[in-house]
């Protein structure tokens, strides 16, 4: 009602003559229409039979091909953008990583298909092992290959690149949902911890052998052994020593206490004493330390507890209130998410009572849509 009449102000002949000649060229295709309309009009209000039949037929070939056709919940796009996260050996520190990073920015800056890359090595997850980088890729027309060709030369960064295990992430696919933003993300939920791992185990090797995904990871990652102290509770008891002053003795001489402050040029500075390193690096340091008994004698840890060194989680994720391992992957090349999360479902049909695939993040979003739809 606005837009229609200023155009036509400024780019039509408005002389009385011209919208004659303007207004049949636009009624005359409505005219014909209107004609063949009339006539395909009253043969199928005379044939009511065949039309509902061919309506019918058209309803139900649409929904079967419906059913055929790959589906996503919203496509790829080529914004020139991909994050990667690269993982080295558990207990690399910083340094290490470092190199191997360095090493990767070469590596990818050779390619012509980059343009600058921004890393940041444990800074995200404060994991001295991970690091992430953002790429920026040239224009597309500038490019011979589209992102996700060049996020499969980039998956080929640990062939050039020994110790080094990457996660190519396309930013298109990741500001629809509240999760990690992988179009294929589920987690492994049940009562039984040690079934929930080895069911997890199972999905992530079936997903590769499936070749529908790539870019698998797991938040299950064990990091470095953890050192547990277990202390002999009745002979701490016949010694009269706490179990608190077990903790509180390692904590002071291998953690640090702090016993003063030092004040320098209006900076307060915190006065810490604890243990030389070469006292302290090793788990049979901690039973040398020495606590005091009821009877004022002092005796060595080594004498009343147990070390056990246990490799422990990296992470630890919950999901409704009970722990879950989260399992997010990349939809393959020349396969569609509706493919990958049909195997994932029936995957989760194969586990054991009370072990269950629960779809998060994207995959459930897509899931819910299609629903709608």
């Amino acid at each position: 009602m606005t837009l229609a009449p200023t155009l036509c102000a400024q780019f039509l002949n408005t002389s009385r003559e011209n919208r004659r000649r303007v207004g049949r060229k636009v009624d005359a295709p409505f005219t014909r229409l209107s004609g063949k309309y009339r006539v395909i009009l009253a043969w199928a209000l005379a044939r009511p039979g065949r039309v509902l039949a061919a309506a019918a037929l058209l309803f139900a070939v649409s929904i079967f091909g419906m059913t055929q056709l790959p589906s996503e919940f919203v496509p790829t796009q080529d914004q020139s953008l991909l994050v990667v996260g690269f993982k080295t050996a558990v207990g690399s520190d910083l340094a290490e990583t470092d190199q191997l990073i360095q090493q990767a920015e070469r590596f990818l800056m050779s390619r012509p298909e980059v343009e600058r890359v921004y890393a940041v090595v444990g800074g995200f997850s404060g994991e001295g092992n991970e690091a992430r980088m953002y790429l920026k890729l040239v224009p597309p027309t500038e490019r011979d290959m589209g992102h996700l060709e060049a996020a499969s030369l980039i998956r080929s960064t640990p062939n050039a690149i020994p110790g080094l295990r990457t996660v190519a992430q396309d930013l298109s696919q990741s500001g629809f949902s509240s999760r990690r933003g992988f179009p294929v993300e589920f987690s492994v939920r049940g009562p039984d911890w040690e079934a929930r791992v080895n069911s997890s185990r199972d999905v992530m090797m079936r997903l590769e052998e499936s070749g529908l995904v790539v870019d698998r990871d797991t938040v299950y990652k064990l990091g470095m052994p953890e050192l547990h102290i277990l202390p002999d509770r009745a002979r701490a008891a016949d010694l009269g020593v706490p179990k608190e002053d077990v903790a509180t003795t390692i904590n002071a001489m291998v953690g640090g206490l702090r016993v003063g402050k030092y004040s320098s040029g209006g900076r307060r500075i915190d006065v810490r004493v604890r243990l030389l390193a070469d006292q302290r690096s090793r788990p049979e340091d901690i039973g040398y330390l020495r606590v005091r008994t009821a009877s004022g004698d002092l005796i060595p840890l080594s004498t009343w507890v147990h070390l056990e060194e246990r490799p422990v989680l990296q992470e630890i994720t919950r999901r409704d209130r009970e722990r879950a391992i989260t399992i997010t992957a990349n939809v393959a090349p020349g396969h569609a998410q509706d493919e990958a999360l049909a195997l994932v479902e029936g995957l989760g049909k194969g586990m054991p009572i009370g072990t269950r695939i629960v779809l998060e993040g994207a995959s459930v979003e897509f899931r819910d849509s299609m629903g709608g739809l």
